[in-house]
């Protein structure tokens, strides 16, 4: 099978080559063509291999902002802004108070960094298992200049060391969710070359969101939030593992633009007996 809505993809790379919006393509008459043609045929020739157009290009917008990415992390996902809208929305209730946030697996770091440009009474902390994902979120986050409010640490947010003491306001995170079957049969792009780790959740693909919430539980402030993106098949596993827990509120699910379940929202419990107040 080959790619997906090739035509569109072809007079978006055009486009981006040539420099010129994909809308204004057929009225512009200022295009140097010096080189073009090589460079087109060049990203063409890895995009035949199946190479995502993200990884190939260096960079992507992602909540109306351009990030640096590159082979070895995960490509961000249309779906995964409606995690960041989310989060946003319910942050509102803290007001202008000083916040600390966790962002688990970071990757390119679109999730850390969107949210501290949005919001200038956060700090944040960004774990990731891969020298790569450190590095461009790093990168990322000089990029916009908020390298101040944001440390990074590689390595599993299950062994803590360094930041073993640290409590946080809100935990975010878009976990691996694949299963290893879904893996198996996933498009080339995702399959071949982007990180597995990023992308495989354990046997059945819920076995790291069941890790992510047991941490959230113990290193989340009371009334502090978890939100999450999960699988479209996976509603009913991830309300039973945060329901399960009984340190958190009811989970609310929140749907992305094509009406699938993708976010979950969980509120530790403000009081030990399980009060809400």
């Amino acid at each position: 099978m080959g790619v997906e809505d090739a035509d569109s993809e072809a007079r978006f790379i055009t486009s981006w080559v040539c420099k010129v919006p994909p809308g204004k393509m057929a009225l512009t008459g200022d295009v140097e063509i010096e080189g073009v043609f090589q460079h087109l045929e060049e990203i063409l020739s890895r995009r035949r291999k199946r190479e995502p157009l993200q990884l190939i290009l260096g960079r992507w917008e992602f909540f109306g902002r351009d990030f640096f990415l590159e082979p070895g992390v995960l490509v961000p996902r249309q779906e995964t802004e409606v995690l960041l809208e989310v989060s946003l929305q319910r942050l509102r209730v803290f007001g202008e108070k000083k916040l600390t946030g966790l962002d688990v697996g970071s990757g390119s770091g679109v999730i850390c960094v969107t949210l501290l440009a949005e919001m200038d009474n956060l700090q944040m902390l960004a774990v990731d298992v891969a020298e790569k994902a450190v590095q461009v979120t790093e990168k990322n986050a000089r990029h916009y200049g908020l390298s101040n409010r944001l440390r990074i640490y590689r390595g599993d947010f299950r062994v803590t060391a360094g930041w073993e003491n640290m409590v946080f306001d809100f935990i975010v995170a878009n976990p691996p969710y694949l299963s290893k079957e879904e893996l198996v049969t996933a498009m080339p792009e995702v399959r071949d070359h982007e990180p597995q780790e990023a992308l495989v959740g354990g046997e059945t693909g819920t076995e790291h969101i069941e890790d992510l919430v047991w941490f959230s539980g113990d290193r989340l402030v009371p009334g502090g939030f978890l939100f999450f993106e999960f699988g479209y098949d996976q509603k009913e596993r991830v309300v039973e593992i945060i329901e399960g827990d009984g340190r958190f509120e009811k989970c609310e699910i929140i749907r992305d633009l094509a009406r699938i379940p993708r976010v979950a929202i969980a509120r530790k419990r403000r009081t030990a007996g399980g009060e809400t107040g």
